[in-house]
């Protein structure tokens, strides 16, 4: 019996290879976004303490207008910062949708090719019985019918 050989086996391959790169690229995505949310924490969390240790300057009375105008300035630097990073944010949540869109259609592309060598593959069996079926009645009448062959 003949091996089965897909004909698109290489485009198959090919393919496989650009859902693997798709798939690398969703993933570098994913981790720069949790890296900007990270930094987004992170911002955030400093401005809210600029923002505590301004009030508490301020409630206590004795006010340092130097070391206040020094942590509103760093304050507004950071809400700034944060207006940055969620731009950023913005443009990596675009970044993913979109590398995800890439993906889905080079998983369709792929799942589309395993389908056709699924398919091919049956039919290459089928085909291959039937030639052994035909050999094997040919082989038949030849010993048992000599004269008719």
């Amino acid at each position: 019996m003949k091996k089965f050989v897909f004909e698109f086996e290489a485009v198959l391959r090919l393919r496989c290879s650009e859902r693997d790169v798709c798939r690398q690229s969703l993933g570098a995505a994913l981790r720069h976004d949790a890296e900007l949310s990270r930094r987004e924490h992170e911002v955030e969390e400093l401005r809210l303490a600029q923002l505590d240790e301004l009030r508490s300057m301020e409630s206590s009375g004795g006010l340092d207008v130097e070391a206040s105008l020094l942590r509103r300035n760093y304050a507004g630097r950071l809400a700034e910062e944060l207006a940055i990073v969620a731009r950023e944010r913005k443009q990596a949540a675009d970044a993913i949708d979109r590398r995800r869109r890439e993906l889905i259609v080079a998983d369709q592309a792929v799942q589309s090719l395993e389908k056709l060598a699924a398919r091919r593959k049956i039919e290459f069996g089928a085909l291959e019985e039937r030639r052994e079926a035909l050999a094997g009645e040919e082989a038949w009448r030849a010993l048992h019918h000599p004269s008719r062959s």
